[in-house]
């Protein structure tokens, strides 16, 4: 009994295994380029977040990174990101005081 090899089948595999290692080779090389934009990304909105933070709260380039430090760490306890401490002093004592 012969064994006939069907060259058409064989070439139409050959060819979709083919398209299958290429998609995988793209999708790695998308995968590469998202993680990089990401990575961009969160750099930016990190940079642009301590920027804002800085001019919003008055640190300038004279205050040290701890200080900044501490009193971000105060203003993200109990989102307190909407008032400054001073004037939340100011505001608790006039409120207790009846003014």
């Amino acid at each position: 009994m012969e064994c006939r090899v069907d060259e058409d089948r064989t070439s139409r595999i050959d060819s979709y295994v083919g398209n299958i290692s290429d998609i995988v080779r793209r999708t790695m090389t998308i995968l590469t380029q998202l993680r990089s934009i990401q990575s961009r990304m969160r750099s930016h909105l990190v940079y642009e977040a301590k920027r804002h933070v800085a001019r919003l709260y008055g640190f300038d380039q004279n205050c040290s990174r701890e200080y900044i430090r501490k009193q971000v760490r105060w203003l993200l306890v109990k989102d307190r990101f909407t008032c400054q401490r001073e004037k939340k002093r100011e505001r608790f004592w006039k409120n207790i005081g009846g003014h």
